[in-house]
C-alpha cells in the first residue's frame, strides 16, 4: 500500500502486542515464536518450546485428551522450516537466511520447488541442497544474498557466517 514502516515501529508493536497477550491458545506460543525469530532468537525458542508442551506437557489443563493441538503442531514445524532457516520464494527464486537457534544442531528436511525435490540440510555452518536427478529444469538459489543456479542431480554447499 506505499505505507512507510520503519523497524523500530515493528518491534514497538511487537512490544506492545507481547505485554498485553493472556497466551490463552496454543497458537499464542507459535505466534509470538514467529515474531520473536529475528529479534531474539532465544526467546523465540522459549516460545516454540512452549507450544510443543502444549499437547506433551498438557499445558491447556487437561483438554489434550480429547485430542492434539494439530494448528500448534504445524505451526511448530512451520518455525523450523521457514523461519529458521528463512525460506521463501522471491523473485522467480528460492531464497533462504537461515540463523538456527543455539539448540538445534542441524535441520534436515525435503522440499519440491518447481517440480524440483529438494533435500535441505542446515547446520550453524552450513546449508546444503542437494537436487534429485531427472528432468526437471534447472533452479536459482539465492542464500545469504549469494546467488546460484542449480541442476538436478546437483549437491551445492553454501558456507555460512559464524
Amino acid at each position: 500500500m506505499g505505507y512507510e514502516l520503519p523497524p523500530e515501529a515493528i518491534v514497538r508493536t511487537v512490544d506492545f502486542y507481547s505485554a498485553r497477550s493472556t497466551h490463552g491458545s496454543t497458537l499464542s506460543n507459535v505466534v509470538h515464536s514467529w515474531l520473536e525469530a529475528r529479534r531474539d532468537r532465544e526467546r523465540s525458542w522459549d516460545y516454540l518450546t512452549l507450544a510443543l508442551d502444549s499437547d506433551l506437557g498438557d499445558i491447556p489443563g487437561g483438554s489434550t485428551h480429547e485430542g492434539i493441538h494439530l494448528a500448534s503442531m504445524a505451526g511448530s514445524v512451520d518455525m523450523v522450516v521457514r523461519c529458521y532457516t528463512g525460506l521463501e520464494i522471491r523473485e522467480d527464486m528460492l531464497w533462504l537466511h537461515p540463523v538456527l537457534p543455539k539448540e538445534l544442531a542441524e535441520i534436515t528436511f525435503s522440499i519440491n520447488y518447481r517440480e524440483q525435490p529438494i533435500r535441505l540440510e542446515l547446520t550453524p555452518t552450513n546449508l546444503r541442497l542437494h537436487l534429485r536427478a531427472g528432468g526437471a529444469t534447472p533452479i536459482r538459489a539465492r542464500i545469504e544474498g549469494r546467488e546460484a543456479t542449480l541442476s538436478p542431480g546437483q549437491t551445492h554447499d553454501f558456507p555460512l557466517g559464524s
